[in-house]
């Protein structure tokens, strides 16, 4: 039994085709298949969530810059007011 079974670990480290046909029988060689789709739907993932984590970032950098005008104009129409507030009353 033990010459078996050196023969068969010798041909598992000696010869690839035969272990190639071992791995397939296995389901070895599907499981690294789907294992590396896995990794690269994983990645494209990865990637997308920077680019949306990019785009938010602008986003708010965008808003936060509205949200400077809106404020400035605020400051410039309460001026406006105040001025035809005193016109008024020079009237």
């Amino acid at each position: 039994m033990s010459s078996f079974k050196d023969e068969l670990l010798r041909l598992l480290r000696e010869d690839e085709g035969f272990r190639i046909e071992v791995m397939r029988l296995l389901g070895i060689i599907n499981v690294n298949a789907s294992l590396n789709q896995l990794i690269e739907s994983v990645n494209k993932l990865t990637k997308s969530i920077e680019d949306l984590r990019e785009e938010v970032r602008k986003l708010w950098e965008e808003n936060h810059r509205i949200w400077e005008e809106i404020s400035k104009l605020r400051k410039n129409h309460r001026k406006l007011w105040e001025e035809i507030q005193k016109m008024r009353g020079e009237s």
